[in-house]
């Protein structure tokens, strides 16, 4: 898989929080090998984070870290 290939899957992800792998295959028109690739990989690198039980993920851009809280601010 090329760095072009890396690159359309993770822009897609940053352009559609929350997207489930079979949208992502079926926008970037990438196979499916390669998407799943992809995002395992950058899963495990903390490119991104993904949330939901295994085999329905969604896919976000960033870490657990960076999710925005569920707390109010404190003034």
């Amino acid at each position: 898989m090329s760095a072009k290939q890396v690159e359309l899957i993770l822009q897609y992800i940053r352009e559609n929080p929350g997207c489930v792998m079979r949208e992502v295959i079926r926008d970037t028109e990438q196979p499916k090998s390669s998407v799943a690739s992809v995002l395992s990989r950058a899963a495990a690198s903390a490119q991104l984070r993904r949330d939901g039980s295994e085999g329905r993920y969604r896919y976000y851009i960033g870490t657990d870290e960076e999710k925005p809280s569920d707390q109010p601010l404190q003034r």
